[in-house]
């Protein structure tokens, strides 16, 4: 995996390489595990599916989303604890501009997503909470594309500083 300019998703205990390793409370990203308390990669839209209790609407791993990954460089993630209450705001449309990104605060009723719909019509998508987005999961390949996008409450969502590799 190289240096990216697309998010990053990695959940504790488990995923592929690289890996996010925590010790004394310090994050640094490694080829390997070298610690008891871990995050590993995953493929981002899996993590819908590994991570994500849509029915009770909670995380059932904690998650450590990186918005912009450098392998060289310090960067940030945000991390969300298991057991975090979770909102969903799902779209749907022939094509859809989505106009929030990961790390965003949002408030009820901000501009979400710009969809054409299947009979050419632009509707506006509005955020129904508040909080940090921390997920936008697009499913491109579906017709219509969907997207979820995740968000959950400020004092949910940790700002971390992660090493890079050496």
């Amino acid at each position: 995996m190289c240096s990216s300019e697309y998010p990053e998703v990695f959940i504790e205990g488990g995923g592929e390489g690289p890996y996010i390793n925590v010790i004394d409370e310090r994050y640094f990203l490694s080829r390997r595990v070298v610690s008891e308390k871990f995050y590993g990669h995953i493929i981002y839209e899996d993590v819908v599916e590994k991570a994500l209790n849509l029915e009770e609407l909670v995380t059932i791993r904690s998650i450590l989303v990186v918005p912009r990954l450098s392998l060289s460089k310090d960067f940030e993630g945000i991390l969300i604890s298991k057991g975090t209450p979770i909102c969903i705001d799902e779209v749907m449309g022939r094509a859809a501009i989505i106009h929030v990104s990961e790390g965003d605060a949002v408030s009820v009723g901000d501009k979400l997503a710009s969809i054409v719909t299947g009979k050419g019509d632009v509707r506006t998508y509005r955020t129904s909470c508040s909080g940090v987005v921390i997920l936008v999961v697009g499913y491109v390949w579906l017709k219509p594309e969907k997207y979820i996008v995740v968000t959950v409450g400020e004092e949910h969502a940790r700002r971390i500083s992660i090493k890079g590799a050496a």
